[in-house]
């Protein structure tokens, strides 16, 4: 009898080993969740420099240069008024293999913002993946259209606008 208690109890401890050990590999969209947050809470609050560790080297060129030469110009006093902000994460969505997005609504003491921000795996890691418009562009393989530029000719006393047969 004892013999089978002892079996019984080594069975037990290895599947709750085996089980543990699947399960330290983490929820994906947990992991997910804890870089968007950590991302999202540090621009929310201002601390542009927090959120480099969370973030591509696409956004940390675009977004987080932007944000501090932003936070340079801003009026003396803003920042006070608009921190602590709060974060929630509302869901996840994986798109695929590296690919998910992050639905989130951010409080401030002067607004409130529901979003989603995109995060993208690399090299085992997630990372926030936001690209200004201009990077967006400039990552297309196919040529930017030119929009064509309005001119105003003036008819009869009355402004009419056209526009060129071959933009300029």
């Amino acid at each position: 009898m004892r013999k089978q208690a002892l079996i019984t109890t080594l069975s037990f401890l290895a599947i709750m080993i085996v089980g543990s050990s699947s399960c330290s590999c983490g929820n994906p969209k947990k992991k997910i969740e804890k870089i968007a947050y950590k991302y999202l809470y540090a621009m929310a609050n201002y601390r542009v420099d927090d959120a480099v560790p969370f973030c591509t080297q696409e956004t940390l060129d675009g977004v987080i240069a932007q944000s501090r030469e932003m936070i340079k110009n801003v009026q003396k006093g803003y920042i006070e008024s608009d921190t602590p902000a709060k974060v929630k994460i509302l869901s996840v969505e994986i798109t695929s293999d590296t690919t998910a997005i992050a639905h989130f609504n951010k409080v401030t003491p002067i607004k409130e913002h529901n979003g989603q921000i995109d995060l993208v795996c690399r090299n085992g890691q997630w990372l926030v993946h936001v690209l200004l418009p201009s990077q967006k562009r400039s990552n297309k393989t196919t040529p930017v259209q030119q929009m064509p530029q309005s001119t105003d000719t003036v008819i009869n006393g009355r402004v009419i606008m056209g526009f060129p047969s071959q933009p300029k």
